[in-house]
């Protein structure tokens, strides 16, 4: 499908890690898809692709799939349409372990719009897309259609100890036509 050449990036981001230790769990819910012979091409044990025959669930019962079959101790968000530096796992990890944290989170990162030729630095927050946290203590996404990750991430911060890390350069948003949210949210973002 249309996707297809961007989740193949995100896949090659996440093989490209230097964490050893991982697991991509990959839902796909378009019949059109191309991922599953894609995966199949790449023969790693430590992507597993999920297969739906339902396309019509909300973002926030996707996310929570993925959860269910995730085996990790650790749950980070890995979106098919971003790219990732390879240290990307291996900082936010050691940064959780060595602040004595229970999550980390990206207090900026790039957002680059390929169309316009844009590349930016985005504003200080908690960036929801950015997040890795212990999974026992992983809240459902609720099963909404945006802003699933927003709600997760506000109730981590009343519960647990989260770090932020102000290296943007560990994940780059891409703003194309597709996105979840509009390009008016990210441009506040500069």
């Amino acid at each position: 499908s249309g996707r297809t050449h961007q989740a193949a990036m995100a896949i090659e981001c996440f093989l490209a890690q230097t964490y050893p230790n991982r697991e991509l769990i990959v839902v796909d819910d378009d019949p059109k898809s191309e991922l599953e012979n894609l995966i199949g091409k790449i023969g790693s044990c430590n992507i597993r692709h999920i297969k739906l025959t339902y396309k019509k669930y909300l973002l926030g019962r996707l996310r929570n799939i993925a959860l269910d079959n995730a085996h990790g101790k650790y749950i980070c968000q890995w979106d098919d349409d971003d790219l990732y530096d390879p240290l990307r796992l291996e900082v936010q990890w050691q940064t959780l372990i060595s602040t004595d944290s229970q999550a980390s989170v990206l207090a900026r990162w790039m957002i680059w719009w390929p169309h316009l030729q844009k590349l930016a630095i985005s504003g200080y927050r908690d960036w929801e897309g950015s997040l890795l946290c212990e999974r026992s203590l992983m809240p459902r996404y609720p099963d909404i259609k945006r802003g699933e990750d927003t709600i997760v991430m506000e109730k981590l911060r009343k519960s647990i100890r989260i770090a932020r890390i102000d290296m943007p350069r560990l994940y780059v948003y891409i703003n194309h036509s597709e996105n979840t949210f509009t390009s008016r949210h990210f441009e506040d973002q500069w």
